[in-house]
């Protein structure tokens, strides 16, 4: 094994410093007095007779060490200019937002002994799980388990090789996601970065311009105008305008679709820059989302519609539409509507549990922005545990020959002399009689159970467990044992 001589003098110099630091990373190891003598009387004779080699070498080295250190600090500051180094936490924040739910089978195994507990009604409903993962935060954007959030001027991933990129001053407004790219655009500026590399590839001027991205290509739309570049910017590859004018364009995959001022609508063949399908008539449009071979329309009735091309015939067939409100906008990457809480589809409509600025949809995932507070959706229901004190007094309200009760949620209902359920419109004012359950079961006066309210499903010298369950929705409730028991 070759080792290497190092003499001993005092550790002064950063320089000798950082060499003792090296050797410990590299583990090299010291030889003994023995074997440098050896060394300085068999080795050195040799290498005194090869000096003027050595000197060649040393200036090789030294040349190829500074030439080197030149290139690693260039590369250094090129990187820093473009990268802010800070932690990112994204990641860990979104696998913490999938809060594993609530189990009523594992409530009910353990018997409370708390007087409190055995006060109040244990809830298992099942919810949507929100997480709160970031705050000051403009735009966003998710692809394939990328997700991209535009905070001020800096580009924040959940990418540990780069957490985050620093883009030039201006007031950024919006951000692009597309295979490892991503378009970035403000008041002044549009900056395409490319997260892969942790930088930037162009800036250029945003006034009045929008812009897209593909897979492949690069849309950019100056006023009346477009042009098509490959996706790295590199290359134009067609140019031209829209009847005239161009009011959106988006891309997607090798396709194009613009709309113009008028209200028309058409896809065109991002490769050979030609028009493949239009459509017959006019809309006036508020937004559009395209994707695949479909476009959404939301227009100025607040009309939500799809339009499907029909390549072989040239047009853009009307394939759906719903009615949807005022106010709405698309969630990114999806072809739904946000409107006033809710979620519009074209097939379905359901509510979001938190309210919503901007947002995306994306491979079963939901991620919100409101002011400025990013919020992942997990919209799996899963059980969730609550607790409130039960009411006090009798539950049931005898009238005119019915039992009244109000349910745990919150609905009115009557039990027949024959023991049906029924809902009810409202309970009594008045009441001929009240009283209770008992061990969850009403009973005729001869002991006879006519109805079973909830069942028992542990107990304790104190008192029984009851279980009663609504639709999804699970409540366990106390009732304590007579002293005599």
């Amino acid at each position: 094994m070759c080792r290497k001589l190092y003499l001993k003098k005092p550790a002064s110099s950063w320089k000798e410093r950082f060499v003792s630091l090296v050797s410990e990373k590299m583990q090299i190891t010291e030889i003994s007095d023995a074997e440098k003598r050896e060394l300085i009387m068999k080795v050195y004779p040799r290498l005194k007779k090869r000096t003027k080699l050595l000197r060649l070498l040393r200036v090789g080295n030294a040349l190829f060490i500074a030439l080197f250190i030149t290139a690693c600090a260039t590369t250094q500051l090129e990187q820093s200019a473009v990268v802010e180094k800070k932690p990112s936490q994204i990641g860990m924040q979104i696998r913490k937002g999938l809060v594993k739910s609530d189990v009523p089978e594992d409530f009910e195994k353990e018997m409370p002994s708390s007087d409190i507990t055995l006060a109040s009604i244990i809830s298992f409903t099942k919810k949507p799980t929100v997480k709160d993962i970031a705050d000051d935060v403009t735009d966003l954007d998710y692809e394939n388990g990328l997700l991209v959030l535009l905070k001020g001027r800096t580009i924040e991933t959940n990418r540990i090789d780069c957490p985050s990129i620093l883009l030039p001053d201006d007031k950024y407004r919006s951000i692009q996601l597309e295979n490892g790219l991503a378009v970035v655009a403000g008041s002044t500026k549009a900056v395409l970065a490319d997260i892969a590399q942790c930088g930037t590839l162009y800036e250029t001027n945003s006034a009045g311009k929008g812009f897209s991205l593909s897979k492949d290509y690069f849309l950019e739309i100056t006023g009346n105008t477009f042009s098509i570049y490959d996706s790295r910017r590199t290359r134009e590859l067609h140019k031209g305008d829209f009847l005239g004018s161009v009011y959106i364009g988006m891309l997607s995959g090798d396709k194009a679709m613009f709309v113009n001022d008028n209200g028309k609508i058409a896809l065109m063949s991002a490769r050979t820059g030609k028009y493949i399908a239009i459509y017959g008539g006019s809309v006036q449009v508020r937004q559009a989302y395209f994707e695949n071979d479909s476009i959404y329309v939301y227009d100025e009735e607040n009309d939500l519609r799809r339009l499907t091309a029909d390549y072989k015939a040239g047009r853009l067939i009307d394939d759906g539409n719903t009615q949807a409100i005022d106010g709405c906008f698309f969630f990114k990457r999806s072809g739904k509507l946000y409107c006033d809480g809710y979620i519009y589809g074209l097939d379905i409509a359901y509510d979001l549990p938190v309210d919503a600025d901007k947002g995306l949809i994306r491979d079963g995932l939901i991620f919100v922005v409101k002011d400025g507070v990013v919020s992942f959706v997990d919209t799996t229901l899963a059980y969730k545990k609550s607790v409130k004190l039960a009411p006090a007094g009798n539950r049931l309200c005898l009238k005119d020959g019915l039992a009244y009760f109000t349910d745990f949620n919150g609905s009115f209902k009557y039990i027949s002399a024959s023991g049906d359920e029924e809902t009810a419109d409202e309970m009594p004012d008045e009441c001929d009689h009240s009283f209770d359950f008992e061990q969850g079961a009403l009973r005729t006066p001869d002991g006879k159970e006519i109805y079973r309210f909830a069942d028992i499903v542990n107990s304790s010298e104190k008192a029984y467990m009851l279980k009663r369950v609504i639709d999804d929705e699970v409540y366990y409730y106390f009732e304590k044992k007579p002293l005599s028991d």
